[in-house]
């Protein structure tokens, strides 16, 4: 049976139902044993069953979007809970991919194009929704969606990231289903601070699709019953964006049985960046440090080599190859070669939101990192004991050319990085915090209804 209400009856009764919850905390936690591992269970004593809305397949493990929906995914499984992934495919792609989650979970897909073409950013203009979101508007998901809450009984639907939120309305509105969106960041905030780094037509385009997703992020945030952002600074940006929404933090984490020191194959004056090269900040961040930040490094370190790690390189990027001290890799299978032949890991984003899983990576790697503020952000890091941080460009060749001097402070930062990663950033803790989320707004859609029968 669907549940319906107003929707002024249905604001008042979920905010008395989550001050119920929140006054009456822990009592519906259940924890079970099983395997030797704790499996959380819901109010009645039943695993979950979760669906899952993702805007790409998680795998291969190829950028810290993917990283933060597998590894939480498979650990919920391995907890006992029923999940259902639902994900968009690219035409002719993810065929693999898919063929492994489906080993993890139940899997569900339709077939989209929702690569960036310069003849959609081009239709966009006459829109009143960002390019980035109504690309990933599909009538067909949106048929699917509705089959799968009608053929089956989900306790909570979670939208990845808010280019998915458009689907909010048919879970929660049509099927009573709460709703739980998690972003890996305030996109709207990025986007403002990426239309200030442009210039000419793109500056002006790139500012209209920022004013645009500020409203879109601002409504669709205050719909759902729980928004999860991954640092407090995003948190705090969100609910200043969209006072009505319901927020909480869950860090992302980093599997420190998988990424541990490999002293014995680093290169000397080696320099690596590790990082999606399809997604704009990144470019970005290359760009920088390729035209400002190593030409200063190579007076000094002529030998100096610089490695950009990462799938779908721009052409922009690929003509960096040209200077001869720049290696693009393109897509790898696995980051951990790359980051142990490292002497200095470096992160020069200046524009960005979230938190860098791939900083966290190098970090479990024991790498002495220089970075911006922007590309640390969300991550408890401290200046001079963990990492170096510099936003010039001068500073930031002076940080990478004194780690490239010393190795004993190589060493003292990267000991200190990853003791830091193993005491605060696991995906097990993370895990946790999200099962809690998960049972929070069962309980308090469970009190609702409830409620509204009275």
């Amino acid at each position: 049976m669907r549940w319906r209400s107003s929707r002024t009856q249905a604001w008042s009764i979920w905010r008395w139902a989550t001050t119920w919850c929140a006054k009456n905390p822990q009592p519906h936690r259940r924890v079970e044993i099983v395997g030797g591992r704790h499996v959380g269970l819901d109010p009645t004593g039943r695993r979950l069953k979760l669906l899952l809305l993702t805007t790409k397949p998680p795998f291969p493990l190829t950028d810290g979007g993917r990283i933060a929906v597998y590894e939480p995914l498979r650990r919920l499984v391995a907890r006992g809970h029923q999940v259902t992934l639902l994900t968009f495919r690219s035409p002719g792609q993810d065929q693999d991919a898919l063929a492994h989650l489906e080993t993890l979970c139940r899997v569900a897909y339709v077939e989209h194009d929702t690569r960036t073409r310069p003849i959609g950013m081009a239709q966009n203009l006459f829109s009143s929704l960002p390019y980035n979101i109504s690309k990933y508007r599909s009538p067909l998901m949106a048929r699917k969606l509705r089959d799968m809450l009608t053929e089956e009984a989900f306790d909570v639907v979670h939208l990845e990231q808010v280019h998915t939120a458009c689907y909010q309305a048919i879970a929660s509105e049509e099927f009573g289903v709460p709703v739980v969106l998690r972003q890996v960041n305030v996109e709207s905030h990025l986007a403002e601070r990426f239309w200030q780094t442009q210039a000419g037509l793109r500056r002006l385009y790139a500012r209209l699709q920022a004013v645009r997703l500020r409203r879109y992020e601002a409504e669709m945030c205050a719909k759902v019953d729980c928004c999860l952002l991954i640092t407090a600074g995003d948190a705090e940006r969100l609910r200043a964006l969209s006072p009505n929404a319901n927020t909480r933090v869950i860090p992302a984490g980093v599997d420190l049985e998988e990424f541990q020191p490999a002293p014995h194959l680093e290169e000397a004056n080696t320099v690596v960046f590790v990082g999606s090269m399809d997604w704009l900040p990144n470019v970005d961040a290359v760009l920088w440090f390729a035209k400002e930040v190593l030409p200063r490094l190579q007076q000094e370190f002529p030998t100096l080599q610089f490695y950009v790690v990462g799938r779908h390189p721009t052409v922009e990027i690929k003509r960096l190859m040209e200077a001869g001290a720049i290696h693009v890799t393109g897509y790898v299978d696995d980051v951990r070669t790359y980051l142990a032949r490292a002497a200095v890991c470096v992160i020069p984003l200046r524009v960005g939101g979230g938190m860098r899983v791939k900083l966290l990576q190098a970090m479990a790697m024991a790498k002495p990192v220089v970075s911006t503020s922007i590309g640390a952000e969300g991550i408890a890091v401290e200046h001079g004991r963990h990492i170096l941080l510099a936003d010039s460009a001068s500073d930031f060749a002076d940080g990478v050319a004194g780690l490239l001097r010393d190795r004993g402070l190589q060493e003292r930062l990267g000991q200190n990085a990853r003791r830091l990663v193993a005491e605060r950033y696991s995906w097990e803790a993370a895990t946790d915090l999200l099962e809690q989320a998960y049972m929070d707004v069962v309980s308090a859609a469970r009190v609702a209804r409830a409620a509204s029968t009275h």
